[in-house]
């Protein structure tokens, strides 16, 4: 029998592959128990709080089904991982802590850790560590298939020493020993705003470089961006252009807190430094023309995406507004002939942005 040729080779290969994508099931996340120590404040009474994390939880899984549902504790389809969390006072702060455990072997476990100042949970903040939670569920998950997967590990231990029929020492196999659970956890200082949120490895400064037409770095530049609070950030832009030089200082909101895919709105201001030009006249005679400075008013949408820890590539989209309109002026001192070549390209510091840039984050 001759071998199949390529193109029904894949043929085959999908058919056998669909019944598995199609049996494939979101993880189970089960809540078990929720308890708080605050009873003098009727916004963090543990009913209070497995109402607010149940919401979060349902809603954060109605959005993305595929990921994970949310099923009631003890139901009879079981859980793959469960969820406890537990509230108490730590000075001035509130302290929320969840812990996350794998049901089925090897069990791994993971705990978050929030603070917060406000005394109640408020939507925002619910929404923003449901997200976290059911992200990390699935990523706890996976790492427990593949550690269940891979072979075990032979460890030479002392065996026990029996006698055999014959007298002489043979091992007896002792009994098996438990594998150990693996703990992971993630906790920080939190911010001073009313989201609590798990900061330990939430980076604050990100080191970029950029490229594009009219963004806020030039055709080519840097970008920093330093992100005091998880919804703020204060971002600098500087590079190169057909303007020259540009610097771009700029305000960045993120609606919906930072995690691994994080929508922005910015806004901010372009100033092009300014540069010279050589343009043909129509009876084509050469000129030196001056492109003088020039700010440009921005304003676009993006999102933040996470490569790993600590790398990241951000895509933007917007529009630019040029705040003067007089800005060519010919070195010679004569009038400008509108039908000059590059003039009408050369003017046009203002239109559609779009851009992407990646880099690195730090603190």
């Amino acid at each position: 029998m001759s071998p199949l040729s390529p193109r029904p080779r894949a043929v085959v290969l999908a058919v056998a592959l669909l019944p598995l994508c199609v049996v494939a099931a979101p993880l189970r996340l089960e809540l078990a128990r929720c308890e708080s120590a605050i009873t003098d404040l009727p916004g963090l009474t543990t009913k209070v709080l497995e109402e607010r994390v149940t919401h979060g939880l349902t809603q954060v899984t109605r959005l993305e089904p595929q990921k994970a549902v949310l099923v009631p504790a003890g139901a009879l389809e079981g859980a793959d991982l469960r969820v406890e969390a537990s509230l108490e006072r730590k000075g001035d702060r509130f302290r929320l802590v969840f812990e996350l455990q794998t049901k089925q072997t090897p069990q791994l476990s993971k705990r978050l850790a929030y603070e917060f100042k406000n005394p109640q949970l408020g939507e925002r903040g619910v929404m923003v560590m449901a997200g976290e939670l059911v992200a990390e569920a699935v990523e706890l998950e996976e790492r427990r298939k593949i550690q269940a997967r891979a072979p075990p590990a032979v460890v030479a231990e002392p065996a026990a020493v029996g006698t055999d029929r014959a007298g002489s020492a043979a091992p007896v196999p002792g009994p098996p020993q438990p594998v150990p659970s693996t703990t992971l956890e993630d906790e920080g200082d939190g911010d001073e705003g009313d989201a609590p949120r798990a900061s330990g490895r939430r980076t604050r400064l990100d080191v970029g470089l950029g490229a594009g037409v009219n963004t806020p770095s030039g055709v080519f530049g840097v970008e920093l961006e330093f992100r005091p609070i998880q919804w703020l950030g204060f971002q600098v832009a500087g590079g190169t252009g057909e303007w020259g030089y540009r610097v771009s200082p700029l305000l960045r909101v993120y609606p919906l807190g930072r995690g691994r895919f994080s929508p922005f709105l910015e806004g901010g201001a372009s100033f092009n430094l300014g540069n010279e030009a050589t343009v043909t006249d129509s009876d084509g005679a050469a000129r030196t023309l001056e492109l003088l400075f020039t700010p440009v008013a921005v304003v676009s949408v993006g999102v933040r995406g996470t490569l790993g820890q600590h790398a990241f590539f951000t895509p933007r989209v917007g529009w630019g507004r040029r705040l003067r309109q007089g800005n060519i002026r010919a070195s010679d001192g004569g009038a400008i002939d509108p039908n000059a070549e590059l003039v009408s390209d050369l003017e046009q510091q203002e239109g559609l942005l779009f851009g992407l840039s990646a880099g690195v984050s730090f603190m």
